[in-house]
């Protein structure tokens, strides 16, 4: 009767420090609800002060927020044919200094991601660069969420939209609104996540030191999982992908959400050895693997299928992808880099990488070369 009672206590110190947490995490959310940002200023996107592309008196969408628009915004008329321009709004009064956020509300039907560089007034450079994200209908509108433009001082101000414009538009756009960061939680918060902290420290203690199951008692424990980072792959062979991790990518972009056994088979991988080889690409955060049932079901990360169609559009493109995937791997986990730390950690040979993998990332504006010679991710960067 002993291991039953151990049983029991167990469950019941389970039960009791999860509710505990349970009833934090509630009050918490409780509190920070009360100094969550507002919206400070509101603003129609077709109510345009200037503007030299787009087209804000004769394009309605239902779903629109007033059924009006500012349409066609990168592209001319109805030939559609891209047409660089801005948009300018005058007149927004910033109510106090701080740091601003803008949220833009749009619509896109167009395969090809056109940035949207914003300023703040006669500013040179911009504030922020947004690329619209395909919503598959002009009447489908989202928003881009918080996007920060960093300190602006208390009064009128004007914000600019500006576009290289692209064939069939860049997108819609229905409001934006600018919004100024919130100070954070009073102390009482903050002294409630600690409490949280604590409680998990202290399963974190429970689960370390677990009383012994029938398994482990007879010595059949189980080895801990790796965490998923890149850095347990070899230096060598972290930002190159071999000829079946490639295999695994190429046919996730083809048919997302595949189950994994399936993948085994249809590139000729065991079950122990696919699953192997989906780790070292989850290593490096390509995919992400999400339990159906008994199975897996195997999904590619956003940031590599949109550079996956990105590569699709050049010549060569077998040997593109793979090459485009290893250079933003490199950039994405080391940071900024010179063409010689590109060439050694990529294994791409000198001359190829500088004279046509790294101008086509710049002509799409994935990377950007900087002063100080070192290459830096402008898309896709880790913590995005």
């Amino acid at each position: 009767m002993q291991k039953p009672m151990k049983n029991i206590n167990k469950n019941l110190r389970y039960l009791a420090l999860t509710g505990l947490l349970i009833a934090s995490v509630v009050i918490i959310v409780v509190i920070i609800s009360g100094w969550q940002e507002s919206p400070s200023y509101f603003r129609e996107c077709e109510d345009v002060d200037d503007y030299t592309v787009g087209d804000p008196n004769n394009i309605y969408r239902s779903d629109a927020s007033k059924k009006r628009v500012l349409g066609q915004f990168g592209c001319e008329g109805k030939s559609w044919s891209p047409k660089s321009g801005y948009a300018k709004y005058d007149d927004i009064h910033i109510s106090e200094t701080g740091n601003w956020t803008i949220n833009i509300r749009y619509s896109c039907n167009n395969d090809h991601s056109i940035r949207i560089r914003i300023y703040l007034d006669n500013e040179s450079e911009p504030r922020a660069i947004f690329y619209p994200k395909n919503t598959h209908d002009w009447n489908n509108f989202q928003e881009n969420g918080k996007i920060k433009l960093g300190a602006i001082t208390a009064g009128y101000h004007s914000i600019t939209f500006k576009t290289e414009g692209t064939k069939y538009c860049v997108a819609d756009l229905d409001y934006f609104v600018l919004s100024i960061q919130s100070n954070g939680p009073p102390w009482l918060v903050i002294a409630l996540i600690l409490f949280v902290i604590l409680i998990v420290v202290v399963l974190i203690m429970y689960k370390q030191k677990p009383e012994k199951s029938d398994s482990e008692e007879s010595g059949e424990g189980k080895i801990e999982e790796k965490e998923k980072s890149i850095e347990n792959l070899p230096p060598d062979k972290r930002y190159t992908l071999d000829e079946n991790e490639m295999n695994i990518v190429n046919l996730l972009s083809k048919k997302d959400g595949t189950i994994q056994e399936d993948i085994g088979k249809r590139i000729g991988l065991d079950k122990r050895r696919v699953s192997d080889y989906m780790r070292n690409v989850e290593y490096r955060d390509m995919i992400r693997r999400v339990e159906d049932g008994q199975r897996k079901r195997v999904f590619l990360k956003e940031w590599v299928k949109d550079l996956l169609r990105e590569s699709e559009r050049c010549e060569e493109y077998k040997e593109k992808c793979e090459r485009w995937l290893s250079i933003v791997l490199a950039l994405r986990e080391e940071g900024n880099l010179i063409l010689q730390e590109l060439f050694e950690k990529t294994k791409i040979p000198k001359s190829t990488i500088s004279t046509r993998i790294l101008q086509d990332l710049e002509k799409r504006d994935i990377i950007i070369k900087r002063k100080d010679k070192t290459y830096e991710l402008l898309k896709y960067q880790k913590n995005q």
